[in-house]
């Protein structure tokens, strides 16, 4: 009787590689005030050793009840510091989710519901595509170009052009229901309105998603919140080296320095994501998201969607 030898997947040292480069560079902060901040620590520490070491008459404090209770206390301010913060990042999250599915189900049933030609349906793909592009410049505090796109503007005051292009979106839904009647002899005023209700609940739900980004955008975590938050670190570790040179001496530093390193990145990862809507390291990959809207609307279209890039050019996507 032979016995089958189970064959032994070893990992791709390549992709394992790529993914410790990966978490190498989300290890190391790009923020100058993350690097300036763990320079003044690493000195100030030196500075502490070298007082309470080298120094006669210096002494230093008791370490064991007061790092106790400042280390509890500081971990729950900041527990609560990142969970405030990741509730925005993921209420944002769940909002660019659902935009994406609305606009999905929006195309296949314009496909499915109306006889439309190529030059009709690419211009429905751009209108749809461009809300994608629009709302993230919006949010970014940047005016998306809709000539450039393949849009006319018909309003010099569209200044609001998420809003603008929601209006398009139901004017040629409109107009194609209206089209679809009259295309379809036996067809009543039931029909075309019975059209416009299966497509009205995604034609709202981008202003729904839009207003609700704008509600996280335009609501700030207090100042008070992050100004006491660094004071209570830079006290904190104005504190540490004092309580830990006398018994550690150099190998305080080190210590000093590694609360350091948690303490500060992570204040600065929270105040990445409590504003996910822009261009820091940790914000909600937008442009990502928003080339995925514009292939899979392409796909389901069986168009091409012209898109304006940032530096004026237009770019094709199929």
């Amino acid at each position: 009787m032979k016995v089958a030898k189970a064959k032994v997947q070893l990992p791709d040292m390549n992709t394992f590689a790529e993914r410790m480069e990966k978490i190498a560079r989300a290890a190391m902060p790009k923020s100058p005030v993350f690097w300036g901040a763990m320079l003044a620590v690493f000195v100030y520490s030196l500075v502490v050793v070298y007082f309470v070491n080298f120094l006669p008459h210096m002494q230093a404090m008791e370490a064991e009840d007061i790092t106790t209770k400042t280390s509890i206390a500081i971990g729950l301010i900041f527990a609560f510091r990142v969970n405030s913060s990741y509730d925005r990042w993921w209420e944002g999250r769940k909002l660019w989710g659902q935009l994406v599915n609305e606009l999905r189900n929006l195309c296949i049933k314009y496909d499915l519901y109306f006889q439309s030609t190529t030059d009709e349906k690419k211009a429905f793909g751009n209108l749809v595509v461009a809300f994608a592009f629009a709302l993230k410049n919006h949010l970014r505090d940047r005016k998306y170009d809709l000539t450039h796109a393949g849009i006319e503007v018909s309003d010099d005051k569209a200044d609001h052009v998420p809003l603008y292009i929601s209006q398009l979106i139901y004017k040629n839904v409109q107009k194609k229901a209206l089209e679809n009647q009259i295309l379809k002899a036996n067809a009543s005023n039931i029909d075309s309105h019975l059209e416009l209700l299966l497509l009205d609940s995604h034609m709202k739900a981008l202003m729904d998603v839009c207003g609700a980004c704008e509600r996280i955008k335009s609501s700030p975590v207090a100042g008070w919140i992050q100004a006491s938050i660094w004071i209570w670190m830079m006290a904190y570790f104005a504190i540490l080296p004092w309580l830990l040179a006398d018994q550690f001496r150099l190998w305080s530093v080190a210590i000093e320095l590694f609360a350091a390193y948690f303490a500060i990145a992570l204040e600065l990862l929270a105040e990445d994501m409590q504003e996910p809507f822009g261009y820091d390291q940790n914000d909600l990959p937008t442009d990502i998201i928003c080339l995925g809207i514009a292939k899979t609307t392409n796909q389901i279209l069986g168009t091409e969607t012209v898109i304006a890039r940032f530096d004026g050019h237009l770019t094709t996507i199929r």
